[in-house]
């Protein structure tokens, strides 16, 4: 079985965006309430939504932040209280700066992200975690999609940004964590992951970086509750063995390998059905 921590339901402002994934403020008194009933209900961690998504036929992030940084600290207190990290789903640098400001441990997406803003990141010890998966793939299936060419051009500008800020991330010293936003629209589990690695490397970051954002830079920030992702004393065994070289392309960690999990050990085929965890 994988390792799994999840959040639970994430946090959201009713009537906002997450309803399919998240349970209102308004439900609770508090911020403080809201987490602690989380936690109550198995919470690892605590999961906000600041923001909403990318209007994709704008190019942009049109709706405001959900958030204030004032309400973001108020979570993120209380989640230290209960010795829980926060992350934020967060796109568009006002939304951002509001999860920046607000004590997060880490943005996922981070779409239209500043230079400035990366180097809070880094000062901070922000994780971020760069999610290329869902808009490429708007991209992949734009005839699917019913995107006309103005739309595509958009969702390319909205990559080549991402791209751009990436490599500045990793120049300055960011900690980057690999992570494909699995459940969006054309995004599964497992294979995808596979994907965002593959996109992460096409904008610019070397195999071993991205290995790095997959295993150990992941491993290292995200406070699990289970020592993995480094090979080091006391660390779950937890790794692979390939005939082909993965700094050569990432894209060779989806050939046949050896999968060593807690003393099993799994080989895979290029006949394994690779949809699934």
């Amino acid at each position: 079985m994988p390792y799994v921590e999840s959040p639970g339901a994430a946090i959201h402002h009713a009537g906002r965006y997450g309803t399919f994934m998240s349970a209102p403020i308004e439900d609770h008194a508090d911020p403080a309430a809201v987490v602690a009933h989380r936690v109550a209900a198995g919470a690892d961690r605590i999961k906000l939504i600041p923001t909403g998504i990318i209007n994709f036929k704008k190019g942009a992030v049109t709706a405001k932040p959900q958030m204030s940084a004032e309400e973001v600290k108020a979570f993120t207190t209380a989640a230290k209280a209960h010795h829980k990290q926060t992350f934020a789903h967060a796109s568009g640098a006002d939304g951002i700066q509001n999860a920046i400001d607000g004590g997060v441990d880490s943005i996922e997406h981070g779409f239209f992200i500043t230079d400035a803003q990366l180097a809070q990141l880094r000062d901070l010890d922000i994780a971020w975690v760069p999610t290329f998966a869902p808009v490429q793939m708007q991209i992949d299936e734009a005839a699917h999609m019913g995107w006309d060419p103005e739309i595509v051009a958009n969702l390319q500008r909205i990559i080549n940004k991402h791209s751009s800020s990436l490599a500045k991330a990793q120049e300055m010293g960011v900690k980057i964590v690999a992570g494909s936003d699995a459940g969006s629209c054309g995004i599964g589990h497992g294979i995808h992951f596979h994907y965002e690695l593959e996109l992460m490397q096409r904008a610019g970051l070397s195999p071993i970086q991205v290995i790095n954002a997959a295993t150990g830079a992941s491993s290292s920030r995200l406070g699990y509750s289970e020592n993995f992702g480094i090979l080091k004393t006391g660390y779950k065994p937890r790794f692979i063995l390939t005939e082909h070289d993965p700094l050569e392309t990432v894209t060779n960690l989806q050939l046949p390998k050896l999968t060593h999990f807690d003393g099993a050990d799994y080989i895979s085929t290029a006949n394994d059905d690779l949809s699934g965890l």
